[in-house]
């Protein structure tokens, strides 16, 4: 690593609040997605989020969405955003899931695409 690449990426993590210095030493974030997270200006909500980065595994994507929506960002959009996150969210949800060995959950879940198909297409 160059020394210049050291000082732009990883110092400023020294910087962090306790809490995300907290997670980032116990190896359970991405200093990337640790540093996304740190961009939240309120703490309550910076906390928030990194529980739920935590809990629900969220990709860097997911984490720069629920920043901007923390901060205020384009706010006519953030119903749109959060319809966007629960959508990635119980994709990963489902690939994880047992639904997959029941087959009266796979046709209630092949009902439910149908409809959200004939939602979105019409």
């Amino acid at each position: 690593m160059a020394w210049s690449s050291f000082v732009r990426n990883r110092l400023p993590l020294l910087k962090l609040p306790p809490p995300l210095l907290d997670v980032l030493r116990q190896n359970q974030l991405a200093y990337t997605k640790v540093l996304a997270i740190a961009k939240v200006r309120d703490r309550d909500r910076q906390l928030e989020l990194l529980e739920m980065a935590i809990s629900q595994q969220l990709s860097l994507n997911q984490i720069r969405l629920k920043v901007r929506e923390f901060n205020g960002y384009l706010p006519e959009l953030a119903a749109i955003s959060q319809i966007r996150y629960r959508l990635a969210n119980l994709q990963q949800t489902l690939e994880k899931s047992t639904v997959w060995q029941s087959d009266r959950k796979r046709k209630t879940l092949e009902k439910l695409l149908t409809q959200i198909e004939a939602l979105i297409i019409e």
